[in-house]
């Protein structure tokens, strides 16, 4: 892949190139598509290797490079779907590495990622959020974490075999932002408590006091310590930029205002060489002072709808800056900012949450994201670029496309929009859903594609107009939303149309002209459907539930019976019907794969193996070419799979269904 040059004043839209190869990893059914980057988290550099470097990413576990960041491998496949939160490097064998997780406590690699051992964590453990080593005595390691079961922070002094839980002197119902230690007196370390402020510990760790008061209203999401002068401490904070004390945290003052004025901080690296130069990452944007915080300056431009969240600093190279982003996975400058240059290639990381493909242009295809709007391939997913123009919240759940008007629509957490270009420009359709209306399912009236449907969690809306405007639907049905309310969608086409909507554990359905949604299907077993699709070849409907496989209905949904031989009792996220071969669809399951069937669900075969990410939730039929489908996975971006690869169906029916996790928040 090419990099793209980004220099002050241009608009840092990067675009995903081709891949020139696959993962030796993965099966040859599999081809990486892109787009590139990800939802970076954590960054660490290794000082005794220069260009080798480590990222933690939301869903995509964690990834190495050992040439400053051209190119990227999966440093662990067995983590290759975990939220990475943390990382933090042994500095007297740096080849050690510990990984703090979302929901899995901390691991711990000795062999640079080749493989990995659970270090720290309950059975229900709080997220991980900061990681600190002991420069001196590396066998004492710290952990910090947000709410939860086993918060607080843990100590290890045998390098993460045992660990010890310290909350004495924290604030009850805590989040730990943040957590750094003093490099020349290791027992000495600092922890941010959200808003309750900063807290330090001269006791490595076991007991903890209160530093000088904050301003009001701010939290603190960084910390760093002086190398050189340990008294001085900066707090990156989310609405007051950057804090300094100079006193070990007695009194905090802010940094002077300029571009830091009212500035979120995520990240922030004070140069070892040179301890008056600090870097700090914000939403859009980097910023620098050379002058230990007396005055910053940009050191990027153009940037935009992410954020700077790690930054990593290169030890060969002063002017070399690596910079974990929101979206764009890692970018880096050798020229202290003046350029950037990224993504590179490998980082396979996008948050993919839905797929649209154009019969009638076989190489167009568009990547719905969670955080970042809508990617357009205009050849086939060997380039990508973001097409969110107009999306006023990039949170896109989910896609439809009306081939007869060439019209795409995407719902997100602000409603509906909706492009009539090929989502080069997108307006608002959302009259009667309201502002910040989460809308998490579309779907179209095969019969006629003005109408359409959506729902909000709580809701299920219609419309008549193509989007124009909106209006509820009656119901009766009562939504447990501790675990999202409304989920799989549908319409049967007929008069009046049928629409199914999945609620929490059951099926319900619109039929009396959709005025009114009428509780049915209680032979559906109780698991959530989460999936549904209707095949008008063999007029025959499917749902894909959690834990349950699929199941279908022949008679419009009156009765159902199991169709789920083969793919048992696996968490379906996704299915699609091919049009072109009667009986024939697919199955998108999380952590078992892609499934296949050709006799209208008797039979379900896995096709491709083992897929290159296991959070497969999206799925879309390759215009392209027959036999070949198009694969969406959160964490994992966009992969070709080519069905005629099968792989014996047996391992799915041997494993427990698996939950999936909930939405970052």
């Amino acid at each position: 892949m090419m990099s793209v040059q980004v220099r002050p004043g241009a608009v840092a839209m990067f675009v995903a190139a081709a891949i020139s190869a696959t993962p030796p990893a993965v099966a040859a059914a599999w081809t990486a598509l892109g787009p590139l980057g990800g939802d970076v988290q954590a960054l660490v550099a290794d000082r005794s290797a220069p260009g080798t470097l480590y990222a933690g990413v939301w869903g995509g576990g964690v990834w190495k490079t050992v040439d400053g960041g051209a190119s990227w491998i999966v440093a662990s496949p067995a983590m290759r779907g975990w939220s990475i939160h943390a990382l933090a490097i042994d500095p007297a064998r740096p080849r050690t590495l510990y990984a703090g997780t979302w929901d899995d406590g901390i691991w711990k690699t000795v062999d640079g990622g080749a493989t990995w051992k659970k270090s720290m964590g309950a059975a229900r453990q709080a997220p991980i959020l900061g990681i600190a080593v002991d420069p001196i005595n590396p066998q004492n390691v710290f952990a910090a974490t947000d709410t939860g079961p086993n918060d607080g922070v843990h100590r290890s002094s045998d390098g993460g075999a045992t660990w010890t839980r310290s909350t004495d002197g924290l604030p009850n119902n805590f989040r730990l932002f943040a957590l750094a230690i003093d490099s020349k007196m290791p027992s000495t370390l600092y922890v941010s408590g959200g808003y309750e402020g900063v807290f330090k510990s001269t006791d490595g760790a076991k007991t903890w006091q209160p530093t000088g008061k904050l301003p009001a209203s701010t939290r603190v999401d960084a910390l760093a310590v002086d190398p050189v002068m340990p008294a001085i401490v900066y707090a990156g904070t989310i609405n007051e930029g950057v804090l300094k004390s100079t006193d070990g945290g007695a009194t905090w003052m802010p940094t002077p205002a300029g571009p830091m004025k009212d500035k979120r901080v995520r990240t922030l690296v004070i140069d070892p060489a040179r301890p008056a130069t600090l870097w700090a990452g914000a939403p859009n944007g980097i910023l620098r002072s050379d002058d230990a915080g007396r005055s910053w300056r940009s050191a990027t431009s153009g940037f935009g709808w992410f954020s700077f969240t790690a930054l990593a600093l290169d030890p060969a190279a002063p002017d070399t800056v690596h910079a974990g982003t929101s979206r764009d996975g890692v970018i880096r400058t050798a020229d202290g900012g003046k350029t950037w240059t990224g993504p590179g290639t490998g980082l396979l990381a996008v948050n993919v949450s839905a797929l649209a493909a154009d019969p009638a242009s076989p190489k167009t295809l568009w990547a719905a994201t969670s955080a970042h709007g809508v990617y357009k391939s205009e050849d086939g997913g060997a380039t990508w670029a973001l097409r969110s123009e107009g999306i006023s919240d990039r949170s896109a759940n989910a896609l439809a496309f009306d081939v007869s008007s060439r019209t795409l629509y995407v719902a997100t957490d602000n409603g509906v929009f909706r492009s009539t270009d090929g989502a080069e420009r997108w307006t608002p359709a959302r009259e009667g859903l309201g502002l910040k209306t989460r809308i998490n399912a579309l779907a179209l009236d095969p019969a006629d594609p003005r109408v359409l449907y959506a729902s909000n969690g709580l809701d299920v809306f219609r419309s008549g107009d193509g989007a124009a405007k909106w209006t509820p639907i009656k119901k009766d049905f009562q939504v447990n939303t501790s675990i999202g309310g409304l989920f799989g969608l549908v319409v049967v086409p007929g008069a009046p149309e049928t629409v199914f909507v999945g609620v929490d554990r059951f099926l319900w359905r619109s039929a009396l002209g959709n005025t009114t949604f009428d509780k049915c299907c209680t032979s559906v077993p109780l698991a959530r459907v989460q999936a549904m699709v209707y095949d008008p070849s063999a007029r025959a409907l499917y749902a894909g539930t959690d834990g349950e496989g699929v199941w279908k209905s022949a008679d419009g949904g009156a009765t159902w019976a199991e169709a789920r031989a083969g793919i048992s009792t696996a968490n379906v996220q996704a299915l699609v019907v091919d049009p072109s071969t009667p009986g024939t669809l697919y199955a998108a399951t999380w952590k078992n794969g892609v499934y296949r069937t050709n006799d209208g669900g008797k039979s379900w075969t896995r096709i491709g193996g083992e897929p290159p990410h296991p959070d497969v939730i999206a799925l879309a039929l390759d215009p392209a070419g027959p036999g070949r489908v198009i694969v969406g996975m959160s964490g994992g971006s966009v992969w070709r799979l080519d069905a005629t690869a099968v792989d014996p169906p047996t391992p799915a029916a041997s494993r427990a269904p698996v939950a999936a996790p909930a939405k970052k928040k």
